[in-house]
């Protein structure tokens, strides 16, 4: 064991980098038990002679002391420490001990790029606009129909949360409406969501005026942003494809950020990268690390909840590439968009982006 006179933020931070699990336990107000594998250091704030007897009582094979003069020394100290630290088995052949990474669960969700009526983050935003009764009392119609997103039907992951912002909202003379649970007619009304009509369960009286609040879709560009304040590691991302997906348009992937003459400004941020382009399927097979086994058909449950066609999913491992760290201090994000908006034959098509998020 050794008593190293640096502190105690660069004996850990050092050990973190040579790959150590670093357990840690007091023993005494400045005594701290450092350990990582099966190998013992202690780390004393105010080492004293007096303290050696005690040191000694609780640690049977007593301290070897290194008294070092710097910050440098010491480093180098620790750094020729932890290299013999390195747990082995008993037959020589280093111990990898896998450790999970620091900070929150951060993961986050594209758009289906084969179902345009996920596409919330490039859509626009309508309120309040005075349906056309068709006649019937019965279906309600825009001036222009248009096509919808749609966040109350399990097409987007988490879309509760998406719903009070992009969700479509029905009155009747002002008073609001509640949409049919999906495969029910437990509420007031449905919505076609490639025209826009609302079909009420029953007739209105036919003097009421209906308005319907909805997000109109426009672009597939979708961003993966960090949370405010926070820096969004990225580790893995993976490509979930229906079998029955076919790639009708070029797919773009790209990271940008704050502009540097105009420093906190989301109207102006500039590409930092140059896209990523994936013309062919051919592109996503050679880019990626892995694919798994087909996930099969499953049969059951209610039809709208249940997919209809196999899935294949495809791994990029950012842990073996270059750092893909997000700022949300410096705006960045990473875009993905179909460019020229042309949606994606097929049953689905998402990406999902699994990472942490730490204080930067």
């Amino acid at each position: 064991m050794r008593v190293l006179y640096t502190t105690y933020a660069t004996w850990k931070s050092v050990a973190l980098a040579n790959s150590f699990k670093v357990y840690e336990q007091p023993v005494g107000a400045n005594i701290l038990h450092v350990w990582c594998g099966t190998r013992d250091v202690i780390y004393r704030s105010d080492v004293r002679a007096t303290d050696y007897s005690d040191y000694n009582t609780s640690f049977p094979e007593g301290p070897n002391r290194i008294d070092v003069p710097g910050e440098d020394e010491a480093l180098a100290l620790i750094i020729g420490l932890a290299t013999v630290l390195k747990p082995k088995s008993p037959s020589g052949i280093p111990i990898i001990e896998k450790s999970l990474p620091e900070g929150r669960r951060c993961d986050q969700y594209t758009v289906n790029f084969s179902d345009k009526h996920t596409w919330y983050q490039g859509s626009e935003r309508n309120t309040d606009e005075v349906l056309v009764d068709s006649g019937d009392h019965t279906t309600y119609n825009l001036t222009t129909p248009c096509d919808l997103v749609d966040v109350k039907h399990g097409k987007v992951f988490n879309e509760d949360s998406l719903a009070p912002e992009y969700g479509t909202i029905v009155k009747v003379d002002d008073v609001t409406k509640t949409e049919n649970y999906p495969g029910t007619t437990n509420g007031d009304y449905d919505v076609n969501y490639t025209t826009g009509a609302v079909t009420f369960n029953s007739a209105l009286v036919g003097t009421e005026v209906v308005k319907l609040s909805y997000s109109k879709v426009g672009t597939s560009l979708h961003s993966i942003v960090p949370p405010a304040g926070y820096l969004m590691r990225i580790g893995y991302v993976e490509v979930q494809l229906s079998k029955d997906f076919g790639l009708k348009d070029t797919l773009k992937f790209q990271l940008w950020g704050e502009h540097p003459a105009y420093p906190g400004n989301p109207d102006y941020l500039i590409p930092y990268t140059a896209a990523e382009v994936y013309k062919t399927m051919d592109d996503f097979i050679v880019d990626s690390e892995k694919a798994y086994p087909e996930v099969p058909v499953l049969t059951g449950g209610d039809s709208w909840r249940m997919y209809i066609h196999p899935r294949v999913i495809f791994r990029f491992d950012y842990t073996t590439r270059a750092a893909t760290d997000l700022y949300a201090n410096m705006l960045m994000e990473i875009r993905v968009w179909l460019e020229n908006d042309t949606e994606c034959d097929g049953e689905y098509a998402v990406g999902t982006f699994y990472g942490v998020k730490e204080a930067p």
